[in-house]
């Protein structure tokens, strides 16, 4: 009964109804009817969790604005209520929710800007990594080769898009420098590799075929299914050139020879 309860009342934190059998189990506290007790604690938690959506997508609200932004975010908390107490883990597919909107034909990047900006959050809050095993590659013997998983960096992530969203998101940020060039084209398609390297954050603009090459090791494949997965892609590629810039910036963590 007690967690028939609990559910209903979580239910009606997140319904734009007021079920009167969830406010028939609240006690009356002072002058305060039991409505207004609970549509004061209901205000209280939704306001806390837009401020969480806030924190993690300041450049989405910056582009829609603070009442679009409050708006759109009460529709998802309706849609996706919060299962987890901690709100930093919250607001994962908000990008998912944005692309099924019909209302934001003006921004059509917006979706992609979250998914920026929640890689952003989840990797500038990771937990310090330990030092790649590269160095080791040169000791393995040649018929090893074919059977190393690489591993991209333990705090990246990697983004598609039809938009320039890495200019849109350097755009809106506080620290933008006076020297930034804010003649782009908006309609420009970009890679991007979004990483961290000890406590700075980075965000890479990297070639088509980059791209295709590190999809390939973040699926974990060894590296004869990545030559021949990506030879697809690039036929006429020399796939250890590619490698090599890769590792040289620091986009490939370490490896490991799978047996």
């Amino acid at each position: 009964m007690l967690r028939k309860i609990q559910q209903q009342f979580l239910d009606g934190l997140f319904s734009q109804d007021n079920n009167p059998e969830i406010i028939s189990v609240i006690s009356e506290s002072g002058p305060r009817t039991t409505l207004d007790q609970f549509m004061s604690y209901r205000d209280s938690v939704i306001g806390g969790i837009i401020e969480a959506l806030t924190v993690s997508y300041p450049v989405v609200k910056a582009l829609v604005g603070e009442q679009f932004f409050n708006h759109i975010s009460y529709q998802y908390i309706r849609k996706t209520p919060s299962k987890n107490p901690d709100l930093n883990c919250y607001g994962s597919d908000f990008a998912i929710f944005l692309d099924n909107l019909d209302n934001l034909q003006t921004v059509p990047y917006l979706s992609d800007v979250a998914r920026l900006e929640w890689a952003w959050q989840k990797i500038i809050s990771g937990d310090k990594t330990k030092t790649g095993s590269l160095n080791l590659l040169a000791t393995l013997e040649e018929s090893a080769i074919d059977n190393i998983q690489f591993e991209l960096s333990p705090h990246s992530s990697l983004l598609q898009s039809n938009y320039a969203i890495d200019k849109i998101w350097q755009t809106n940020q506080k620290n933008v420098t006076n020297d930034f060039d804010n003649s782009y084209n908006i309609n420009t398609s970009v890679n991007l590799f979004i990483w961290r390297l000890d406590l700075d954050m980075k965000i890479s603009l990297i070639e088509p075929e980059q791209y295709i090459f590190l999809k390939l090791i973040q699926h974990k494949k060894i590296f004869s299914d990545v030559c021949e997965e990506y030879h697809q892609h690039f036929p006429d590629d020399d796939i250890g050139v590619v490698l090599s810039n890769c590792i040289q910036a620091n986009w490939i963590h370490s490896f490991k020879v799978i047996p």
